[in-house]
């Protein structure tokens, strides 16, 4: 069964990787996908959510 962060993940595959300059200037790895939760006023990459400890405000 697929979660939000798998879908979300394919929704963004034909856009940038990068929501915004924060996450490109702090995660510059080219294969990171934006989910569709934000926190710290960006969208967030997949690199960044496995790093931090808050939980998605969805449950993802």
């Amino acid at each position: 069964m697929e979660t939000r962060v798998d879908v979300a993940a394919k929704e963004q595959q034909d856009h940038s990787a990068f929501a915004c300059d924060t996450c490109k200037s702090d995660y510059g790895h080219d294969e990171a996908k934006i989910l569709t939760w934000t926190c710290c006023g960006h969208e967030m990459t997949r690199l960044e959510v496995l790093y931090r400890s808050e939980p998605s405000p969805f449950g993802a």
